[in-house]
């Protein structure tokens, strides 16, 4: 981002962590959002290869105090030492429960996420799903797949009633579940499907960040 530039996007990866795509993504809504850009790795590295009982592995990294705490000190690093006083949220996957989670603990200026996992939560933790989805307060962009909960489509009553009227669902039906981060691009209808993801996002941040 230009160094004037007061705004930022705080991204959450998926399960794939630096494996997947996420960095070259961070680079392209730096240049293209012109806002700085700091990927968050709860994960420290690791992956779902490291770890083949998933449950296990998320329980043992939960939102307090993890998520919540290395979600505050990136907010905290952007606000101190890039002077930063406008942020954003975008999530892939886990990514999207993760920031659905810390909407208690921080202020974000929008919520973005492509094929959101919001269902870790009961399946995890015992909580509700689709109640977290409906906590987050500010304006949210969803982008499931087909193969994404049902509640979490444009014209499901679960996504009707959240709370900001700023909310959008674009239902990106030829696509599987983590797409953006990990399908093929050399595939023309993924490297469109991708695109249009990354576009959207820009757009909505330039309406509400």
């Amino acid at each position: 981002a230009t160094s004037t530039s007061k705004k930022a996007m705080v991204l959450f990866p998926d399960i794939w962590s630096f494996k997947s795509r996420i960095l070259k993504i961070a680079d392209w809504l730096a240049q293209h959002g012109s806002c700085h850009v700091l990927v968050i790795d709860c994960f420290r590295g690791d992956t779902k290869d490291d770890h083949p009982d998933m449950k296990t592995w998320f329980q043992s990294v939960p939102y307090d105090p993890n998520v919540r705490d290395d979600a505050l000190a990136g907010v905290s690093y952007l606000k101190r030492n890039k002077g930063v006083d406008s942020v954003g949220a975008m999530g892939f996957c886990w990514g999207g429960w993760a920031i659905a989670k810390t909407c208690e603990a921080i202020d974000w200026k929008l919520v973005v996420s492509p094929h959101p996992s919001f269902k870790i939560e009961p399946w995890v933790f015992g909580g509700d799903d689709v109640a977290l989805m409906q906590s987050i307060p500010c304006p949210v962009l969803l982008m499931p797949a087909s193969n994404d909960p049902p509640y979490t489509k444009p014209d499901s009553p679960e996504f009707q009633a959240m709370p900001n009227k700023h909310c959008i669902c674009i239902h990106f039906a030829d696509m599987k579940h983590g797409w953006t981060t990990r399908g093929d691009m050399g595939d023309p209808a993924m490297k469109r499907d991708v695109e249009a993801a990354l576009q959207h996002t820009i757009d909505f941040m330039r309406n509400h960040l």
